[in-house]
């Protein structure tokens, strides 16, 4: 499993950074963010996390690229018209 920790800040980061910019008068919306961490080789963990997130109202999954769970997602993003 790679080192998140870094990662995980600089996400975090970018959301606060979005959130409090003050230059925006009217922002199309609020991000907020929840951050699972998962053993993406296995394909299970990745469905229970991706239809977790779904259902909580997540337009967005951002991660590693990962060639074992890459078909999983896109399989995913295509049954739900999703990107």
């Amino acid at each position: 499993m790679r080192n998140t920790v870094q990662e995980h800040s600089a996400f975090r980061f970018a959301v606060q950074l979005y959130n409090t910019n003050q230059n925006t008068t009217e922002k199309p919306f609020h991000l907020n963010y929840h951050v699972d961490h998962l053993d993406s080789s296995n394909s299970f963990s990745v469905t229970n996390a991706f239809c977790s997130q779904f259902s909580r109202g997540v337009y967005a999954i951002f991660g590693f690229y990962d060639q074992m769970s890459m078909n999983t997602l896109t399989s995913f993003c295509g049954a739900l018209h999703t990107s």
